[in-house]
């Protein structure tokens, strides 16, 4: 069971290191397209931010569906020995299963506060 918490705990680490992704592209494309419809601009931010990440996200998802479905993907990795200094049980699609979920966590709060913002 410690293994498990401490594989989620680096997966929660990366995601926040792979949510800078969508996040900077977000700001960069809301950025510019609240300048040229006249929009708010942290509206606009975060509407780009949460379509970048959804459409992350999702992609990794599909990417795990099809690798639980067609076992050869479950196989064991090339580098397993330094896979698993990483990480003690999880494969490389539970990674990615988990990155993406901890990534629409964060994308709900994102759109919870977008909600927030625009009630008042």
């Amino acid at each position: 069971m410690k293994e498990k918490i401490h594989d989620l705990l680096v997966c929660l680490k990366l995601s926040l290191l792979i949510f800078v992704i969508p996040a900077s592209i977000g700001i960069l494309v809301g950025i510019l397209s609240s300048r040229a419809h006249n929009g708010s601009i942290l509206i606009n931010i975060l509407t780009w931010i949460f379509n970048i990440g959804t459409w992350m996200a999702s992609l990794g998802l599909l990417s795990c569906a099809v690798a639980f479905i067609k076992t050869d993907f479950m196989r064991e990795l090339n580098y397993q020995e330094q896979w698993r200094k990483h990480f003690y049980k999880f494969n490389l699609m539970m990674v990615i299963f988990f990155i993406c979920m901890f990534i629409y966590v964060y994308l709900i709060i994102l759109d919870y506060v977008k909600y927030v913002i625009m009630m008042v």
